[in-house]
């Protein structure tokens, strides 16, 4: 089942920070990479990917196939970059009931007092001298 917007927009956030784990080479997708990939979803749900300049396929293609061949979800592809989701559980969850949205509170304000007491406190503070930096004498020939 593909991923909700929300969702996708969490993995993008988490995926961005993580380095490709798995390269695909000259070979392109192969049992290996597949092999590969899956010992990955065994240590984490979501798994980067990078197609080196020799792949012969391109990232959406190989994504794709990767995607089919693991059961996981396509979270992005960028360049020759991509990203691969799969639950601890294996298989994606059933369709998710989306709860209908809570009426929130109105949030509270700050009292004034303590917002004058902080602009106080930064305007009353001492500033750092510059550190002296020494005299060179130069040189004239």
């Amino acid at each position: 089942m593909p991923l909700d917007k929300v969702r996708v927009q969490e993995l993008r956030a988490q995926a961005h920070h993580l380095t490709p784990a798995v390269r695909l080479g000259a070979d392109g997708v192969t049992q290996g990479i597949i092999l590969s990939l899956e010992s990955r979803f065994k240590r984490a749900e979501l798994v980067k990917l990078q197609c080196g300049k020799a792949t012969p396929v391109p990232a959406e293609q190989a994504a794709e196939d990767l995607s089919k061949a693991t059961k996981s979800d396509i979270v992005q592809v960028i360049g020759r970059t991509f990203t691969l989701f799969r639950p601890k559980g294996g298989v994606v969850a059933a369709a998710v009931v989306e709860a209908p949205a809570a009426v929130s509170a109105p949030a509270k304000a700050k009292p004034a007092a303590k917002s004058a007491e902080k602009s106080a406190d930064k305007k009353a503070a001492p500033k750092k001298a510059a550190a002296a930096k020494p005299a060179t004498k130069s040189k004239k020939a």
